[in-house]
């Protein structure tokens, strides 16, 4: 039994089992969302130590879609893009670095 998800407004499929990584490969979707430092958030390393799928709901939560089935009927967006998926970043994600760590300095390290 298929259902579906809204990914930046557009339906998705998924299956059972299916993450919300292969749900959207499947609809030919391989870039998650623009990356602060260049490029796009992808599936890098398929099992969440990497957090290069972090994507977002529509309550501003954050989570890795290659490790996270998707619920019938939610609305993801990119992280970038704010739980909308309008573009416009969300509290406290629309700064850049909030969602990922400067270049050479690990998150929760202070120096």
């Amino acid at each position: 039994m298929m259902h579906v998800f809204l990914w930046r407004g557009d339906p998705v499929r998924f299956g059972p089992g299916d993450t919300v990584a292969t749900a959207l490969w499947r609809q030919g979707v391989a870039a998650f969302g623009a990356s602060p430092r260049a490029g796009s958030h992808a599936v890098f390393c398929g099992i969440g130590q990497c957090q290069a799928c972090l994507v977002m709901d529509d309550d501003g939560a954050v989570f890795e879609a290659c490790l996270h089935r998707p619920l019938p009927g939610a609305r993801l967006a990119g992280v970038m893009d704010g739980p909308s998926g309008d573009g416009c970043g969300a509290a406290p994600l629309s700064s850049p670095d909030a969602c990922c760590e400067a270049p050479g300095q690990p998150l929760g390290e202070d120096g």
